[in-house]
């Protein structure tokens, strides 16, 4: 954790009770994305039996910031490609910003891999309107490749 806090990434915290697990990602003042992110994160509670309130990144910042990671290990993430094609899911597209997830997709040279998500998303059925497959064919059926941020 102390190494995560001064290199400005990330660490896990684990519930041994319930096995709950969350993401804890340290900002970097320098970041834009990491910047504009925090200030769009929303208090939320976990677990209605906790009143303990949590920052979460929205819906759009953690498809950005999935992508991010995703290209960052070679684009071979089946974990990391599940995750944003599970907030689809979720949320479709009538509760995103798509604005948002576009500019940001843009800045972080993520923006063809965003379109393949929904275009991916779409061919799964996940109430999204277009229909073609993710940039560069088919997805590896292989082992997966953590990401790395």
């Amino acid at each position: 954790m102390h190494e995560a806090l001064f290199r400005h990434t990330s660490f896990n915290i684990i519930d041994p009770h319930t096995g709950f697990k969350a993401d804890v990602f340290v900002l970097d003042p320098g970041d834009l994305f990491n910047q504009s992110s925090f200030s769009r994160a929303r208090l939320s509670q976990i677990n209605q039996d906790t009143p303990q309130l949590f920052r979460l990144d929205t819906s759009e910042d953690v498809i950005l910031h999935e992508l991010k990671w995703y290209k960052a290990g070679g684009s071979t993430s089946d974990k990391q490609w599940n995750d944003i094609l599970g907030v689809f899911k979720v949320q479709g597209t009538t509760k995103l910003d798509t604005p948002y997830l576009k500019l940001w997709a843009a800045k972080l040279a993520v923006a063809d891999l965003l379109v393949g998500a929904i275009q991916e998303a779409s061919l799964l059925g996940l109430s999204l309107v277009t229909a073609r497959r993710h940039p560069g064919g088919t997805r590896n059926g292989g082992s997966a490749t953590q990401g790395v941020p």
